[in-house]
């Protein structure tokens, strides 16, 4: 992935199920400058002891910086929230709250929304949905990229 300003970013979806600070290492070992994280991963890295800051400057001797926040599933009507510990289902429970805090923790003003499991009933309520979103984000100096999803 490629973003808006031409870095290029490993996903964290490309090596889900690694740990977080392996995640990293293998992202600028490979050459990336950014990289893409979750509520998930940010947990995680919390439970083994770091703190934001220390997660900040964990990216910056690694030359990383975060391009966006990926998934912010919960922004459509009726959100699906999935059972489990894994990656996924642990984020469709992050709530928008988090996942704003993240961008801000990390520096990034990105916000990634697929559709997630959700089924809006027409164009027109995700189209309405996705502007309140985009406005709550740009009330604390956000973007948000919408992400188009094959079974969508």
């Amino acid at each position: 992935m490629v973003v808006a300003d031409n870095t290029p970013s490993l996903c964290w979806g490309s090596l889900d199920g690694v740990e977080v600070l392996v995640f990293l290492r293998a992202a600028a070992g490979a050459g990336f400058s950014g990289v893409t994280l979750n509520t998930a991963l940010y947990e995680d890295a919390l439970a083994t002891g770091l703190s934001a800051a220390d997660l900040r400057a964990l990216l910056d001797d690694l030359g990383l910086r975060v391009t966006d926040i990926d998934p912010h599933f919960n922004w459509l009507p009726d959100p699906v929230e999935l059972p489990g510990d894994d990656v996924i289902a642990r984020c469709t429970r992050a709530t928008e709250r988090e996942i704003f805090d993240l961008a801000h923790a990390v520096g990034t003003d990105l916000v990634n929304a697929p559709p997630g499991l959700a089924l809006p009933e027409s164009e027109q309520e995700i189209a309405d949905a996705f502007g309140a979103l985009c406005d709550r984000a740009a009330a604390e100096d956000l973007r948000v990229s919408l992400e188009f999803m094959p079974f969508t």
